[in-house]
């Protein structure tokens, strides 16, 4: 009897003490926290474009159809080069070639109709105020397609806008935990942990376009169009845990 009371002493004496935490979102940790999640969320310019433009041949041969878009190619971005674009500004993005066919209502068959080439051209460019002038160099010189217009921020910029995200979120997740705090009448002490959840962006890659027309059989005059590139939405999530006493 004495041996049993003995081990239940002994229980009560090294058994685990209960901890005091205060949770908004995430596991508690050996003190008394509090844990909070800090957001925050803001637009930004795009300072980056990316302009896809496209040369598009149809020849009796493959040849034919390889060199006439290649002298296309050729002469368009030499007029690129010669309006500001520079040479690694420039880049392949899709070269392809395939038959044609076409089908004749006599024979009631299809017929082999040549070849054709097809080459898009990426254009990367931080000039995003005259992308509209660009396109309409390229279209002048004898570019068939345009594909996409996507802006965008470049490396650089986006460092900057995750540094400034993840500061806002700690700032909000601050002053998430003082009042907390301040309404628990304790007083925060320290941080116990920190985990970055995420940087997200919210890109709208169609771009707005006001059109105006040529006077002369009414084709689109892109030199005049205003290319409105929308805002980047940025948000950011971060998850903190503050130790109180």
């Amino acid at each position: 009897m004495a041996l049993g009371f003995a081990v239940i002493a002994l229980a009560i004496l090294f058994a685990p003490k209960p901890e005091v935490n205060v949770s908004g979102t995430g596991a508690g940790v050996d003190r008394s926290t509090i844990s909070v999640t800090g957001q925050s969320q803001f637009d930004v310019d795009p300072d980056e474009a990316e302009v896809n433009i496209r040369v598009q041949t149809h020849e009796p041969t493959a040849k034919r159809a390889q060199e006439e878009n290649a002298r296309l190619m050729s002469t368009v971005k030499e007029a690129l080069k010669n309006s500001g674009v520079n040479d690694d500004e420039m880049e392949t993005m899709n070269y392809n070639m395939w038959p044609q066919q076409k089908w004749n209502p006599e024979t009631q068959q299809s017929e082999d109709d040549g070849y054709m080439v097809q080459h898009t051209l990426k254009i990367t460019t931080k000039d995003v105020t005259h992308v509209g002038a660009m396109v309409e160099t390229a279209i002048s010189a004898g570019a068939n397609g345009l594909d996409s217009i996507n802006f965008k921020l470049s490396d650089k910029k986006r460092e900057d806008v995750n540094s400034e995200a993840l500061a806002q979120a700690s700032t909000n997740a601050k002053s998430k935990a003082e009042s907390i705090a301040a309404g628990l009448g304790v007083r925060i002490k320290g941080i116990a942990a920190v985990s970055e959840s995420n940087v997200g962006y919210d890109y709208y890659p169609r771009p707005m376009y006001a059109m105006s027309e040529k006077a002369s059989g009414g084709s689109i005059d892109y030199s005049e169009n205003v290319v409105s590139p929308a805002s980047v939405s940025v948000s950011a999530t971060i998850g903190i845990v503050y130790e109180i006493e």
